[in-house]
Order: structure tokens, then sequence, then C-alpha cells
């Protein structure tokens, strides 16, 4: 949107004081809101904001673990059966219009792990030319 509000498609009107919409409404609002108190606020990392680095929007960031222990509340066996529950009802939602299937967070990640430990990690003729070159450079024979 632009500095006054306005829906915009111009990309300058974000470095001309726009901003973005929050993703998924007033939900997404507030996550995003819980996000920027949890990752700049609440870590005062404001404090180690270098101004001459990173621009406005980047300048004040943070992070912020959060860890959750699966079987606080209840066995080890009843959360990974509610959990694969969960998963299966999810995926059994008939998929958008479009799309094949739906898919779980890390759905996506976890297929190309699993290419990329069978046929290896796809890289660039001129990047790979440009290791070898740096390896030669540093004595490394066995790439």
């Amino acid at each position: 949107m632009d500095k006054d509000g306005r829906p915009s498609t111009d990309p300058n009107d974000f470095f001309d004081g726009g901003g973005h919409l929050p993703f998924g409404g007033h939900k997404g609002y507030a996550l995003m809101m819980a996000a920027e108190y949890l990752g700049r606020v609440f870590t005062g990392s404001s404090a180690y904001a270098d101004e001459k680095r990173g621009g406005p929007s980047m300048r004040h960031q943070g992070v912020t673990l959060t860890v959750i222990k699966a079987d606080l509340f209840q066995d080890r066996e009843a959360y990974q059966r509610a959990a694969e529950e969960m998963q299966q009802r999810t995926q059994a939602i008939p998929p958008a219009a479009g799309f094949d299937e739906v898919l779980m967070p890390g759905d996506p990640e976890a297929r190309t792990r699993s290419v990329r430990e069978r046929d290896g990690i796809p890289i660039e003729a001129e990047i790979w030319q440009n290791i070898l070159g740096c390896a030669a450079e540093l004595g490394i024979e066995d790439l």
C-alpha cells in the first residue's frame, strides 16, 4: 500500500513510506505483530541496529527461539498418534482447483531433500568451475 494506506501495485510506493499488507487479514496481522514483538522488541535487537546497514526494514531484526516439549501434556506416543491423525485428515482434504494434493509444512523440503540425497545438489557449471579453481589454488585435489 502507499504511504496514505491506499492499495498499490507500484513497488516504489513501498520505498516512499508505504508498507505491505499482512497475509491472512486480521489473523495474519496478529501473527506478524507477535513475530515482531518476539523477534525485535523482546530481544532488544534495535539496541544493536547499525543505521548504516540494511535499510529501515532490515536493520531492526532479532530472533527468538521457542522450544516446546512435545510430551509435556501427554505421553510421546499419544502426541505422535494425534499428530499423524491431524496430518492424515489434512491431507485427505480435496485439493483446491489446479492442485494435485494438500501438502503439510515441510513436505516440499522433505521431497527436495530426498531428491538431493539421491541425485546430488545441482550446481551451475560456471559456479562449479569457480569452486574447482579455488580448490586448485588451495591445493585441494579430491572434490
